[in-house]
């Protein structure tokens, strides 16, 4: 239970029991736990559920073995922060260094994995802006053209409004000049009758009179 360069296993002397180990209160998921058990045994191969509890101990306790390394060495760095190169260093530390290779191949597929999903989600948003900003310039662009045609709409009202106005202002003209020349005419017409009308009317009285004056 030493680590490689003479360091002491934090858990030595706990591999060989299944109670919980001082200090790892957490444990992991059992449906994640079952999934990395079956995904070693071969199909068709059972487990007991002490064999279970054994494999949740036993990773406990290695995920505890492996943290302690891994902030050994990063003190060491004088770092504040374990890094998943502290991980990888710990693994060799703890002599598993045919762990490394596989670990640092996952590693890279997972950070490639997580800028793919970045990129994507970047992408999608950039999409979403873009679409909302060709949405808003189409709005932006119907409501200019129907505030366009409600003002051309409004200047034609107004203008069929002062030509309707104007006609009828030429039709009450026409009317009054019409009504003004036909009583010019009537008036012509009166004082027409009234000069050849008055000179008989002179002769009729001189007779009338003269009839009288012979009756008497």
């Amino acid at each position: 239970h030493k680590l490689s360069g003479g360091r002491k296993s934090p858990h030595a002397g706990k591999m060989a029991t299944l109670e919980r180990p001082e200090g790892l209160d957490h444990e992991l998921p059992r449906a994640v736990l079952q999934r990395l058990i079956k995904s070693g045994l071969p199909q068709g191969v059972g487990i007991s559920k002490d064999a279970k509890t054994a494999f949740g101990v036993a990773t406990q306790i290695f995920v505890s073995y492996c943290t302690a390394t891994a902030n050994e060495i990063s003190s060491e760095g004088k770092k504040k922060m374990l890094t998943a190169e502290d991980v990888l260093e710990a693994v060799k530390a703890m002599d598993f260094q045919e762990f490394v290779e596989p670990l640092t191949e996952s590693l890279q597929s997972f950070r490639e994995e997580q800028a793919e999903k970045k990129k994507r989600s970047k992408e999608k948003r950039d999409a979403e802006k873009k679409e909302a900003a060709v949405e808003a310039a189409a709005k932006a662009v119907a409501l200019a053209e129907a505030q366009s045609l409600a003002e051309e709409e409004s200047r034609k009202r107004v203008h069929n409004a002062i030509a309707e106005f104007e006609e009828d202002e030429v039709q009450k003209s026409k009317q009054a000049r019409m009504e003004d020349d036909g009583n010019l005419e009537k008036s012509v017409e009166e004082s027409a009758v009234e000069e050849v009308v008055s000179p008989a009317d002179a002769t009729e009285v001189p007779a009338a009179a003269e009839a009288d004056a012979m009756a008497e």
